[in-house]
């Protein structure tokens, strides 16, 4: 990924996602493998207070762009 500046994440962050609600934000999160993982069949309104894993959202992501899946993060 080529370097780029916060400002132009931030803005390529917003014109993917701010056509959203913050309801549709939150249900396409949930919808998703490290939120439904962290969760563990538990209800939507049941508390929880599971910390979703950086390397199942690692792993997630870098799928979606085409990179390897890793077996552990480096500390």
């Amino acid at each position: 990924m080529p370097d780029i500046s916060t400002q132009e994440l931030l803005e390529s962050i917003y014109e993917a996602y701010g056509q959203f609600s913050a309801k549709k934000l939150e249900a396409m999160s949930h919808s998703e493998l490290p939120w439904i993982e962290a969760r563990n069949g538990l209800p939507p309104e049941a508390k929880s207070e599971t910390v979703i894993s950086k390397l199942t959202m690692r792993n997630f992501y870098a799928k979606r762009i085409d990179k390897a899946e890793i077996q552990a993060l480096q500390d």
